[in-house]
Formats: structure tokens, sequence, C-alpha cells
């Protein structure tokens, strides 16, 4: 596989994630439940309502970085356990699946949490 990075996402990513959003709610059938708006999901994220790691590779064709995956996650706190995190959707493009990419962003998002106070 070219070489890829997982990263945290950032504002500018929010319209890609979006993307990869709709292609899973497609994907699994869920157009009919789906009621997020690109605009909610924007406002949300800039609120810190969830956060994503994304994996973006190169795309040569156009010399830069492509989002190609992504798992979103809220980091919610318990007082008996500590942060705990919730992984809401765990994507990747079909053209980049088998290759591990899904656990590799699942494992990720728990070392999220472990270091939760790093991460703002």
């Amino acid at each position: 596989m070219d070489s890829h990075a997982i990263r945290l996402a950032i504002a500018s990513d929010v319209a890609g994630l979006y993307d990869l959003l709709k292609e899973y709610v497609i994907e699994q059938e869920l157009e009919g439940e789906f009621k997020n708006s690109r605009t909610s999901f924007e406002k949300h994220f800039n609120q810190v309502l969830f956060k994503a790691l994304v994996i973006e590779v190169d795309d040569e064709t156009e010399n830069q970085k492509q989002i190609i995956g992504c798992i979103s996650f809220s980091i919610c706190y318990d007082y008996v356990v500590g942060a705990k995190t919730f992984p809401h959707c765990c994507y990747i493009k079909p053209a980049f699946r088998n290759r591990g990419l899904e656990q590799k962003l699942i494992r990720l998002t728990k070392k999220v949490t472990d270091n939760a106070t790093d991460m703002d």
C-alpha cells in the first residue's frame, strides 16, 4: 500500500469527513434515518462534541493528500474509570479496505482516550 498517515482531524478536514460519513450512510442503507446536515456536522465538530482520526494518502495526480478513511468518536468522563471513548463510525473507502486500516484506527482511538488531556 502507498504510505499513509493517521492524525487527529482539524477544521479544514470537516468537508471531507462529512463526505465520508455520507458514503458510509449510503453503504449501510441508512439514508432514511440520516438527519445530520453538513452545517450541523461542522457546528458540532467546531464545538468539539466529537473528534475524529483521519487516514490520508498521497494523491499523486493532484500532488496533495487525500483522506481515505476516518473514525469519529466522543470522549466523555466517568468518575469511576476516567475518560472513556465512544467510537461512532469507522469508515474506509472501498479501494483501501482489507489492509488493516480499520484496526489501526480503532487502536489509535483508544490511545487518544488514554491521552485525552494532551489532544486539545
